[in-house]
């Protein structure tokens, strides 16, 4: 018997945790692969055939009249074959009985089906916590979220977590990671927007020494060095087309293959992913493949964006300034220990298109810019916030000298733009410069001397 994962009791705790049920509600959901038809079920025995009284009916010369059943043993589905002709197989290893792990394929002859547990659909309460790890947040949606994440945590079930820029899906995934079983093994980021297409293979899978021009050393790929642990497939909407079937068979089949080697190495991973592209839509133009989406979206979770839950800001400002590096003075004690209202109003009011890496940024400019340990107001006016018409600007002391105060202005202006050019950006240095026009080089050297971060931060 081939189990392909050794604890299926998550189905049992995802009844008890999620409250009362509705009557009747689809514990699992399969899904053909070649003719995308689905069906939902609540209950087993479930029985596979080309007999058109089989619960899934398969049309198909390659089927058997009763091919396949997937029964309950105590807290586990388990897949039976019932003496077909062409056999039937769990993620390629064809079986006579197996269990069914969140995500799995099944083929049937030459059918295959995508197994997913219907988690979707299971009421989500809110979660008692208004934390989760590294997530903060009292809102009603992201007590929801978190209430999701403390269920399907300890299981291997694939998570696609979606959001807008800035909400932070990275964020989301360390969480999991850390509340899982895999806690204390390596968790590997791969982010499909940075790494070159000529390369995505190699960074991926690995290569032998010599296996093309420059090769000069065996290397593993990320999936290698990830495994017994977590990959998180950062922006895979950003993954080239071509390379998305490779991506798949590692996924379906639990092994790699090295480019240029004739092995291959078992992986035991947990895959997370994330983007802020309609995954779905590119499915239907065809810009992704539909098969690596279903085995990606097991779970799909989605961050709300900031202005949803502005009730959350306050204990995320709090949360930032007790643990963010920039809040810190040489010895260790905190810079700005307090903030009033009056500014906690100013950031509810403000549309923050950024979300809670534009928050962060706001108070790392705050921070810089003021020299008391509480925030009354804000020292810089938001970018979105225009000035009142009948406002005067005042001056408080003796007129700063010409050159100061050009500097002075010329430091604000390069402040804000740099701020919203790396949110347009995505943080990505290459494509500011390039919409910026500006040198590489010059533009780093501007974003440290503004202590803005360029390297990824919250997604």
């Amino acid at each position: 018997m081939v189990t392909h994962t050794p604890d299926n009791s998550w189905i049992d705790k995802t009844r008890t945790l999620a409250g009362p049920r509705p009557t009747v509600v689809p514990v699992f959901e399969l899904r053909c692969l070649t003719t995308g038809k689905s069906w939902e079920f609540a209950s087993t025995p479930v029985s596979f055939g080309s007999h058109p009284q089989c619960d899934v009916h398969l049309e198909d010369d390659t089927v058997s009249r009763l091919h396949a059943e997937i029964v309950r043993m105590g807290s586990e589905l388990v897949l039976r074959d019932k003496g077909s002709t062409n056999g039937t197989a769990i993620n390629g290893v064809r079986i006579r009985e197996g269990l069914l792990s969140p995500g799995v394929t099944i083929e049937l002859g030459e059918q295959r089906l995508a197994w997913t547990p219907d988690l979707e659909l299971i009421p989500s309460m809110p979660s008692e916590n208004s934390r989760f790890e590294l997530l903060v947040g009292q809102s009603d949606a992201m007590r929801r979220l978190f209430n999701i994440l403390e269920r399907v945590s300890a299981t291997d079930a694939p998570i696609l977590i979606q959001g807008e820029t800035g909400t932070g899906k990275d964020v989301v995934a360390r969480s999991v990671h850390a509340h899982s079983k895999r806690s204390n093994r390596p968790f590997v980021v791969v982010d499909c927007s940075a790494i070159p297409p000529a390369l995505m293979e190699s960074e991926l899978f690995g290569h032998e020494k010599g296996a093309f021009s420059g090769a000069i050393a065996v290397r593993k790929g990320l999936f290698e060095q990830g495994n017994g642990g977590t990959i998180f497939l950062d922006e895979v909407g950003e993954l080239p087309l071509e390379l998305q079937p490779k991506l798949l068979r590692v996924l379906e089949t639990g092994v790699v293959r090295r480019i240029g080697s004739g092995t291959e190495t078992s992986l035991d991973l947990r895959i997370l992913s994330a983007t802020n592209r309609p995954l779905q839509e590119m499915v239907d133009s065809g810009r992704f493949r539909a098969d690596l989406f279903y085995r990606l979206n097991v779970v799909p979770v989605f961050i709300p964006p900031l202005r949803e839950r502005t009730e959350d800001i306050q204990e995320l400002v709090h949360h930032i300034l007790h643990t963010a590096p920039f809040n810190r003075k040489g010895d260790g004690t905190l810079c700005v220990t307090e903030v009033t209202s009056d500014f906690l109003g100013a950031l509810r009011g403000h549309a923050m298109p950024g979300n809670v890496r534009e928050l962060v940024n706001i108070l790392q400019r705050e921070v810089a810019l003021t020299s008391e340990p509480i925030l009354h107001s804000l020292v810089s006016p938001l970018s979105e916030q225009p000035a009142s018409e009948d406002s005067t600007p005042t001056v408080s002391g003796d007129l700063p000298p010409f050159s100061e105060a050009k500097e002075d202005v010329v430091d604000e202006f390069e402040m804000h733009y740099l701020e919203r050019l790396m949110i347009e950006s995505r943080q990505n240095l290459s494509l500011a410069a390039r919409i910026a026009g500006l040198d590489r080089k010059h533009l780093r050297n501007l974003l440290k001397k503004h202590q803005i971060y360029h390297t990824t931060q919250a997604k």
